[in-house]
């Protein structure tokens, strides 16, 4: 099987390197035991070495001129991705972290981030049940998906941006139209209008 994996050398020992060079050393290789019970820890993020951040992933990204941390599918990461952005803040990590996710989240996980988010970007995928089972095999997918929306809208509130337009607040619901399901797709975006009006922007996506 091949797995996006850390090549030698070891993560404790990459995460004392440059962030350029960090990333050079990724690459696609074939599944090894010795790599299947790394553990991710939030050094990772934010450095072996407390004291020198600029070997911080995150401030370095920072220093780049990223506009944003964007974390893309990060709930099963959530503690460590939580201490790492404690850490960062403290040392100086401005920018908006994104959390970029697929909708279908836990409350209780969420409020773990309250403070640490600036921007949620979560999937609304469907609004009836049957074909969250279908396609997804994700049981009382809406309603789920509704808490996890209030939940990140009451952490972050009404969208804001920046002088130059750029988004720094807010939340951003993603819906991708899947073939034969419009009047799916209009009870989201129904549903979406008649709870949060303009205060939630929705991306409409047809992929399809």
């Amino acid at each position: 099987m091949k797995i996006g994996i850390l090549n030698r050398p070891d993560i404790e020992e990459l995460a004392t390197r440059p962030f350029k060079e960090k990333t050079a050393l990724i690459s696609i290789t074939d599944y090894d035991d010795e790599y299947a019970e790394l553990e991710f820890k939030p050094e990772y993020l934010f450095q072996i070495k407390f004291d020198d951040v600029d070997n911080d992933i995150f401030l370095d990204l920072q220093k780049q001129g990223a506009h944003n941390i964007n974390l893309v599918t990060p709930t099963h990461y959530v503690p460590q991705i939580a201490s790492a952005l404690k850490l960062a803040k403290k040392n100086g990590l401005a920018i908006p972290i994104v959390y970029n996710c697929g909708g279908y989240e836990s409350v209780e996980t969420l409020k773990t981030l309250q403070g640490l988010i600036d921007i949620y970007m979560p999937d609304m995928k469907y609004c009836d049940d049957k074909y969250a089972l279908r396609y997804s095999n994700a049981p009382n997918y809406f309603e789920i998906a509704k808490n996890a929306i209030s939940e990140m809208f009451c952490q972050v509130g009404k969208n804001e941006f920046d002088e130059a337009g750029m988004m720094k607040r807010g939340v951003i619901v993603r819906h991708m139209m899947l073939p034969g399901l419009l009047f799916d797709s209009k009870k989201i975006i129904d549903y979406m209008h008649e709870e949060y009006g303009e205060d939630v922007f929705i991306s409409i996506m047809s992929q399809y």
